[in-house]
């Protein structure tokens, strides 16, 4: 059976949102060119917290202020970040890369971010960029998708293109915290967006899939408390919260990837466990 992932969305927050007319849906733009007030719901870009967590994105001025002022602070990330690098400094240390390097960031070939209107695009599209960065780069790596099938294929093909390309198999966390990589490039993945957090210069060959000076929202947590629908949608206010809990939405969504090997190597919840409850407004 298909996983059904706005069910799951229903399931989540049908009793927060009661009998109020908006529909809430799942990665599904196009609900929100519909009538009447809509609210799409993704999964944040930023995945190396104690949890993953939602973008909201609306096509109701109204609702969209009051979600505003539920807003992560994005500066936390910046910490957060400076505390997985910290724990991280011996298993870099025993990866030898030369200063200045850059990396490639591979996604999922039929992912839908991808999609320019005709057709699936790779990396292979954008050869001469990825050469540009190798000419002012010491080494340009490789990093593909886990879940990446034919790995192969697409390797010959760009190495054919591209020969300096090297391709590395360590935890992308491990690369983003080396202090060796200076540039990350790719298509438009959620590592680009978590990049910029570990002090790298972000290179995307396609238009980023978030835009959060105009439209998206990322909120940690605060939707699984009846105070913040009643908030956003003036719906009854039931002063009921699901307790906290680690790693709450990421074992729901099954949404794992990078994430085991991250947490062999970092403590998420002494580290992270506080994201929610000190918020920087």
């Amino acid at each position: 059976m298909k996983f059904d992932s706005q069910a799951l969305i229903d399931h989540l927050f049908c009793h927060f949102k009661g009998d109020h007319p908006a529909r809430i849906v799942f990665e599904n733009k196009p609900a929100l060119l519909g009538d009447g007030p809509v609210i799409n719901l993704s999964i944040h870009p930023i995945r190396f917290c104690d949890d993953i967590f939602f973008n909201f994105e609306t096509n109701d001025p109204l609702i969209y202020q009051k979600i505003k002022s539920y807003e992560v602070d994005y500066n936390i990330f910046y910490y957060y970040a400076d505390c997985i690098k910290a724990q991280m400094v011996k298993h870099v240390q025993d990866l030898s890369l030369p200063e200045n390097s850059a990396l490639l960031i591979g996604q999922l070939p039929e992912d839908k971010s991808v999609f320019d209107g005709n057709k699936c695009l790779n990396l292979s599209f954008f050869t001469d960029q990825i050469n540009e960065i190798a000419d002012t780069h010491e080494a340009i790596y490789l990093k593909l998708h886990t879940y990446q099938k034919n790995k192969r294929k697409l390797i010959v093909e760009l190495k054919k293109k591209c020969p300096k390309i090297h391709v590395i198999k360590e935890n992308i966390y491990m690369l983003l915290a080396h202090q060796s990589i200076a540039t990350v490039a790719g298509l438009n993945s959620s590592v680009l967006h978590e990049a910029s957090y570990f002090d790298k210069q972000v290179i995307f060959f396609f238009k980023p899939q978030f835009d959060f000076e105009n439209k998206d929202i990322g909120v940690f947590g605060d939707y699984f408390s009846s105070k913040f629908w009643a908030d956003i949608l003036g719906v009854q206010n039931n002063n009921i919260s699901i307790p906290k809990l680690e790693n709450r939405l990421r074992r729901i969504f099954g949404d794992y990837w990078g994430y085991p090997e991250l947490s062999a190597f970092v403590d998420t919840k002494a580290v992270l466990k506080n994201i929610v409850l000190n918020k920087f407004r």
